[in-house]
């Protein structure tokens, strides 16, 4: 797990972080890409807008 965090901090729009806490939200050991790609697809990318105005609201840069 360590690698994919130093991954996500270096390159945060390629590679999503991977935890025991995403792990257990997702219900996934390794394969955690598709669970994140189609969840952030689904409802028509309800999610993923969802998170881009979290991110606005916050004031953080794109």
């Amino acid at each position: 797990m360590k690698a994919t965090k130093l991954i996500a901090r270096k390159r945060p729009r390629l590679y999503p972080i991977w935890d025991s806490v995403v792990s257990q939200v997702l219900g996934t050991e390794r394969a955690h890409l598709n669970p994140v790609r189609e969840a952030l697809r689904a409802d028509a990318g309800a999610l993923h807008r969802r998170l881009l105005s979290i991110r606005e609201e916050a004031g953080l840069p794109e």
